[in-house]
């Protein structure tokens, strides 16, 4: 795993030309979609790194379709899983100049690039861009924070029905159906996601399909059975 971080550098993209994307619009972009939507389309494959821990930050992406796994590797080589990107997440808002995480795709992903110069250049001109630069991040920091309750305070079966209940929610709100949940990641990508081992999350699952809430289709389909039951799990309400 750390060499293909390590290797991805020689295969990044070269950085956008700032003025050749916009010369090859017919208006000034007017929001931060609009911006995204005039990036590069870059292709990653599903185990590849779309960036590493300590890269310069060069790039803000959108993830246009699959998934992300964004993850840190601790001094004794453990991992941890910080965060899952899927189809129109933001990526790379750093503060910094580096990259303070690793960015590698669970399955083939496509996203659009967009030169941080851009973005800078615009939330300095334009106040709407800014605001919604400033959005992004507030609500980047209102989900680690929640994840961090989630983490630190739930049970394992509190943590995974939460999960799975946050991926229907995703699902709701572009529109698809609710009743499954696809897992575009391994049961120990969600492991080191929610604070578990992969027994526990296996064994997790196991027990909800034995009392009736969720079915497994196979491995990276659940279907919820029973909705109103899993949020009870999912709040502590019922053992």
């Amino acid at each position: 795993m750390l060499a293909s971080v390590q290797d991805l550098r020689a295969s990044q993209a070269h950085p956008i030309d700032a003025r050749q994307l916009l010369r090859n619009t017919h208006d000034v972009p007017r929001s931060l979609d609009d911006y995204l939507a005039r990036g590069t389309v870059r292709g990653v494959e599903a185990k590849d790194h779309l960036f590493a821990d300590g890269d310069a930050v060069t790039s803000i992406y959108r993830v246009l379709s699959g998934a992300l796994c964004l993850y840190k590797v601790l001094p004794d080589g453990r991992r941890q899983v910080i965060d899952f990107a899927y189809s129109g997440d933001v990526i790379g808002l750093e503060s910094g100049s580096h990259a303070t995480y690793n960015a590698q795709a669970t399955v083939a992903t496509r996203v659009s690039c967009l030169p941080r110069a851009i973005l800078d250049h615009a939330a300095a001109n334009d106040p709407r861009i800014a605001m919604q630069l400033y959005r992004t991040m507030a609500s980047n920091v209102e989900a680690m924070r929640d994840h961090l309750i989630c983490v630190g305070q739930r049970s394992a079966t509190e943590r995974l029905v939460g999960f799975l209940l946050a991926l229907a929610r995703r699902r709701a709100s572009v529109g698809s159906g609710t009743d499954c949940v696809e897992l575009p990641m391994t049961r120990a990508d969600i492991a080191d996601f929610l604070g578990l081992t992969i027994e526990t999350v296996s064994r997790t699952l196991s027990k909800l399909k034995a009392q009736g809430c969720i079915n497994i289709v196979h491995g990276t389909v659940i279907r919820l059975i029973d909705p109103a039951a899993l949020a009870s799990l999912a709040e502590g309400e019922v053992s």
